[in-house]
């Protein structure tokens, strides 16, 4: 909320129905929206493994709650900034990059930056910011060599997700991104 009302105040003074978002607070708005889904999925998949070391329990919280929480993510940032996640090898298919989501990831997994991707196109309507994830310690009991993951959790990816092609990743590997849409040019309420 406490960014629409940057957006209104920076924009309080005008007289057109539709105004620019500056590329620098487009910027700025999708970094903290990357955040609020990054660090809360983040916290929630390592207390499920925390609990349950053989990664069950992450496998199980993802397949139930982290659609559901990336659309809470997004209801709290209001109608026009969205977050979501995708990769260049999903898991879930709802995630399922779109052309410029391809594009972005191959360069980022060329450059093996952490840095945030900035992609501006001017025949979009909106801006995208990109964060890079890449594998951790952690993401392998789901995500590493499949000899290497718990027969237990190979049954649950088997039967929740039959076209996983979200596994055999090294440590260190680029795993796929976190991105924020933000439009261009917002209605002035």
């Amino acid at each position: 909320m406490l960014i629409w009302l940057a957006v209104g105040m920076l924009f309080a003074c005008s007289n057109d129905k539709y105004k620019t978002i500056p590329p620098e607070l487009a910027k700025d708005m999708g970094k903290k929206a990357i955040m609020a889904l990054g660090s809360t999925l983040l916290q929630e998949v390592s207390q499920a493994l925390a609990k349950d070391t053989t990664g069950v329990g992450a496998i199980q919280y993802c397949n139930i709650h982290a659609l559901p929480l990336t659309d809470s993510i997004n209801a709290s940032l209001g109608d026009t900034i969205r977050v979501r996640r995708t990769a260049l090898r999903v898991r879930n298919p709802k995630n399922t990059p779109d052309d410029i989501d391809v594009k972005v990831m191959q360069e980022l997994q060329r450059s093996q930056t952490h840095d945030l991707y900035f992609y501006d196109d001017p025949n979009l309507a909106e801006y995208r910011v990109y964060k890079p994830l890449y594998i951790m310690s952690m993401c392998l009991k789901c995500h590493g060599p499949v000899d290497n993951i718990h027969p237990a959790v190979q049954q649950v990816l088997k039967e929740k997700y039959p076209q996983d092609r979200a596994v055999d990743f090294e440590l260190g590997d680029f795993r796929g991104v976190i991105v924020a849409e933000i439009p261009k040019k917002v209605p002035l309420k």
